[in-house]
């Protein structure tokens, strides 16, 4: 009886243990995957930032085209 009592606690502890460790995996994944995305919304907000600069240049362009005489 006592031996049945420790074998079940000794499951329980092995059980725990082996969630604790999926879970660990699990927000070590995703610390990994917030870090990538955080990664690729840099890129995306640098590239956000030249493509509103080349839109700012070919308005300005046009503006110029607009504003020269015509021969």
């Amino acid at each position: 009886s006592e031996m049945l009592r420790e074998l079940d606690r000794n499951t329980v502890k092995y059980m725990v243990d082996d969630m604790r460790e999926k879970i660990e995996k699990q927000e070590a994944e995703l610390v990994e995957k917030d870090i990538a995305l955080a990664k690729k919304d840099t890129v995306i907000a640098e590239k956000d930032t030249v493509i509103a600069e080349k839109d700012a240049e070919i308005k300005r362009l046009r503006e110029m085209l607009q504003d020269k005489p015509k021969a």
